[in-house]
């Protein structure tokens, strides 16, 4: 299913369309049934991204939205990392998600697939591709409202790029948000350790999975309370029985599903300025599922926004 749903987007790129409605998992669904359904035929184009600084091509894809679908334009941009050593594909599933949403989304290959600080200029070189005339969405592209997320190491990597680029306006990281590019305590394995703190500059949001044993129930609020500490807002999302895997193109659209209501509702609130966004963030009622089948109970989640500051998810957030 995979292998023939991949072959089919590469038959469309040449007309730049994503045919959602028949590409099943390798599009965002649009069924009744979904939980966050796509507008429209979302478009995109293969790109090169010139990383910052080196200058070294950098293989890339943007997404746009339909502009029939969300004829106000122009659209917040989300630039999205993949996982360490992974390509791009592996986070088409949420570059899809977010343009049929209305936002332009872009991802991007790092030169070093270890290494932090390659993950963190490719990301840089990304903001400026957005605003530059290589960018074939530019006249949908709002630069002013620029968010980034990220996978693993592209997830870690997101608080060295929000401290250092203010062109970045809010943070969303996938397993998991961490205090520094090296990781912290709340990363998969529990036990990345370091000296150095980023500052909190941004919102952050931070989705986890449970993946290593319990010791600290509040161990996957590490980048959380740091964030809280310093009066900025944050979240803190932490999916019961999930896997670091979960947030991989390998997954199951449900998963993905959860996932992108909680990025989708982040961005929608700090680039979007859509302040009836926090309760979607704080429902009781995630994808038809009770909140609490869906919040870990082994690792806290959390909340720091909009006047709400809640120390466990599990229980009701006001």
């Amino acid at each position: 299913m995979r292998a023939s749903a991949g072959r089919a987007v590469r038959r469309l790129v040449g007309l730049g369309l994503c045919a959602l409605a028949t590409m099943g998992a390798e599009c965002p669904p649009t069924t009744p049934e979904a939980c966050d359904p796509s507008k429209g035929t979302i478009r995109f184009q293969d790109v090169t991204v010139a990383e910052l600084g080196s200058g070294l091509p950098l293989s890339a894809r943007i997404y746009a939205p339909d502009p029939t679908a969300y004829p106000a334009h122009p659209y917040p941009a989300i630039g999205i990392l993949p996982a360490g050593l992974s390509d791009t594909d592996s986070v088409d599933w949420a570059a899809q998600r977010l343009a049929g949403a209305g936002y332009v989304a872009i991802e991007v290959k790092p030169s070093n697939g270890g290494s932090p600080d390659s993950y963190d200029l490719a990301l840089r070189g990304v903001l400026d591709f957005l605003g530059s005339a290589d960018n074939p969405y530019r006249a949908d592209t709002d630069i002013a409202r620029i968010g980034i997320a990220g996978w693993s190491l592209g997830a870690r990597s997101l608080a060295k790029t929000q401290d250092l680029d203010s062109r970045v306006k809010a943070v969303v990281a996938w397993d998991n948000l961490a205090v520094r590019e090296t990781g912290d305590g709340g990363s998969p394995t529990c036990a990345f350790t370091g000296t150095e703190y980023r500052t909190p500059r941004v919102p952050a949001m931070g989705q986890a999975s449970d993946d290593c044993v319990p010791t600290d129930p509040e161990a996957k609020k590490t980048a959380f309370s740091w964030w809280r500490a310093n009066h900025t807002e944050s979240m803190q999302v932490v999916f019961a029985g999930s896997t670091h895997s979960w947030f991989g193109s390998g997954w199951t659209p449900d998963k993905h599903d959860l996932i992108h209501w909680y990025t989708h509702a982040w961005f929608d609130r700090w680039l979007g300025g859509d302040t009836t966004a926090t309760s979607r963030l704080l429902t009781r009622s995630v994808c038809g599922q009770d909140a609490a089948t869906i919040l870990d109970t082994d690792f806290r989640s959390g909340a720091y926004l909009d006047g709400h500051d809640c120390a466990d998810l599990q229980s009701s957030c006001s």
